[in-house]
């Protein structure tokens, strides 16, 4: 169920007394199960405008993740892109000003940020999201300790949104490129 980043930012700069020239988005997704003796799982899209406290935008719920990241992310990406282009006018509150909406942070665990980039997971022998290295395989754990691995050339973000990481690194191309020209080097924790 998506909710919408523009009431989000609605709540941010109508609703409190709000001094600003940008509004700098920072999104958190993460799995969290509904009970632990259910497979029923939440994924929510939580949004913080300028260090806001967190407002729901969007939320799934189903038995597994969210089946692709392009479909989970569709409606916010849209939003996005749109308000990144536009700005923000909140028309109901007083300040008829147009504020600019830049993407600040992408905030996930390990897993839930393998599945919004569409890449391997934190746990597969291409798995460094900065650099090329190669892990190797040792009594079932990935290991990135070869002298070899903190030589690795380091990730492109342009290679990386062309794809071409596909087959080692990357799975599929991601909607965060649409709201990001860097997804390498751009705060996604």
């Amino acid at each position: 169920m998506y909710f919408g980043l523009r009431k989000s930012l609605h709540a941010v700069v109508c609703n409190r007394l709000y001094c600003s020239h940008d509004l700098k988005v920072q999104i958190s997704v993460d799995g969290v199960p509904l009970y632990k003796s259910s497979p029923m799982q939440f994924w929510p899209i939580l949004c913080s405008v300028n260090n806001s406290s967190p407002i729901l935008v969007a939320l799934f719920l189903g038995t597994t993740k969210p089946n692709s990241a392009e479909a989970f992310l569709d409606d916010f990406c849209k939003e996005f892109d749109q308000l990144s282009k536009d700005g923000f006018v909140c028309v109901e509150c007083a300040r008829n000003v147009n504020l600019p909406v830049t993407l600040h942070a992408v905030v996930c665990d390990a897993p839930a940020r393998a599945f919004l980039k569409n890449r391997k997971g934190h746990n597969s022998l291409h798995a460094c999201e900065r650099c090329e290295a190669v892990a190797v395989s040792m009594n079932n754990r990935t290991i990135f300790s070869s002298e070899s691995c903190f030589k690795a050339d380091k990730r492109c973000s342009d290679v990386f949104s062309d794809g071409g990481y596909y087959g080692t690194h990357q799975n599929d191309p991601t909607p965060l490129t649409t709201m990001s020209n860097d997804c390498i080097n751009t705060s996604v924790h």
